[in-house]
């Protein structure tokens, strides 16, 4: 059976909702079925069935309503039928940018940690403003250190390390941490 997928709903723009889907294993996922219903706890009807064509870790789906509530099941195909993870909870879309900006700081780091600065052009290539962008980087609890660690890895003079460590918004303790074996 698949897992179940990870949820958030949320009212990006004026006009535009948009269902955020975070795939726990996307290897074994064939597609997904969002249902909605204008009541929290019953009427659910399929709204949309999505085949996934290329693995991807988290996938949008806009929503037309803030009147209804949504939730999401996986499946996968076994022996010619749909096997279904269990339901999400039920949610509406809300409208809140910071919560946005940091669940998606999450699913970057999560499959793939970077510097501050990297997570900040993520942020504002998906669409965040500058200053929202850069407070959620910086602000960001990640594993600074082994990363840096890992990014200084082939440099040969700490003085490059330190300049390049600082151009990527590292904080001078991990900087210092990072590069004390040097």
């Amino acid at each position: 059976m698949p897992h179940t997928p990870s949820q958030k709903v949320y009212y990006t723009e004026e006009g535009k909702n948009r269902v955020q889907i975070f795939m726990s294993d996307p290897e074994t996922v064939y597609g997904y079925e969002i249902y909605r219903s204008k009541e929290k706890d019953k009427d659910f009807k399929k709204y949309l069935d999505y085949t996934v064509s290329n693995h991807f870790v988290y996938q949008y789906f806009n929503v037309n309503s803030t009147k209804y509530y949504y939730k999401i099941r996986a499946y996968m195909i076994k022996d010619g039928e749909k096997v279904f993870s269990p339901f999400t909870k039920a949610v509406k879309p809300i409208y809140d940018e910071l919560k946005r900006a940091n669940d998606f700081a999450d699913v970057h780091y999560s499959y793939m940690p970077a510097s501050r600065n990297e997570l900040y052009g993520n942020l504002r290539d998906e669409g965040f403003p500058d200053d929202l962008a850069e407070q959620v980087a910086r602000n960001y609890n990640g594993e600074w250190v082994s990363i840096a660690k890992y990014l200084i890895k082939d440099y040969t003079s700490k003085e490059d390390a330190i300049s390049y460590l600082t151009r990527e918004w590292f904080t001078d303790v991990e900087i210092e941490e990072a590069t004390k074996d040097f």
